[in-house]
């Protein structure tokens, strides 16, 4: 057996080259090292802040948006009314006038109450004994009586009161369609129409 002293050592260089290639640990660094020594800047804060507000705005308006009620459709009374006011608005010829009129009414009685008046030609109006059978029968006699003068101004010759003429037809169609929506509306008593007017110099 060989003596221990006789094995040689470990070259010195062998030795260095070991402890050479151990790497050294650096301490830890913590969170705040890795900021600027003055903090967050100018800038930092300032998009900060206006995210949070822009945030709040959102939450706001979602929040504002669930609450608000949904605004209703337009109900036929209140489309034929418009439908008269952009009329009105327009000021057509007394026979255009007339006509559109017939047509708004006739519309507005066709959606609300069923009856056929609109695809009907005056004529098969009057001789249908059915006829707005679904409106009271005031209603009834001033709606044909106001159709009536409406065909009959179609064909009228052209008078200085024709502007007159035009604006009570108005009138009197808006206050027909306020009435009949009235009339559709349960427990809703109705009073009685007054006949339409005419100019008696035509």
């Amino acid at each position: 057996m060989t003596p221990a002293s006789t094995i040689p050592a470990a070259p010195a260089a062998n030795q260095q080259g070991i402890a050479e290639e151990i790497p050294i640990l650096d301490d830890p660094v913590t969170p705040e090292g890795y900021l600027s020594p003055e903090g967050l800047g100018s800038l930092e804060w300032t998009l900060i802040i206006a995210g949070i507000i822009l945030l709040a705005g959102l939450i706001s308006w979602w929040i504002v948006m669930r609450k608000k009620p949904a605004t209703p459709p337009p109900t036929a009374a209140e489309k034929a009314l418009a439908e008269v006011a952009e009329l009105e608005t327009y000021k057509p010829s007394l026979k255009e006038c007339a006509l559109k009129l017939s047509l708004i009414l006739r519309r507005y009685i066709s959606g609300n109450t069923a009856d056929p008046a609109l695809y009907e030609t005056h004529q098969e109006f009057n001789l249908r004994a059915d006829s707005l059978s679904a409106l009271p029968e005031t209603l009834q006699n001033y709606t044909r009586q106001l159709l009536d003068y409406m065909a009959a101004l179609k064909y009228e010759a052209n008078t200085p009161q024709d502007e007159a003429i035009a604006q009570q037809i108005i009138n009197d169609t808006k206050k027909l369609i306020g009435d009949i929506d009235r009339a559709s509306a349960p427990h809703d008593d109705v009073t009685n129409p007054q006949e339409p007017k005419r100019n008696h110099a035509r």
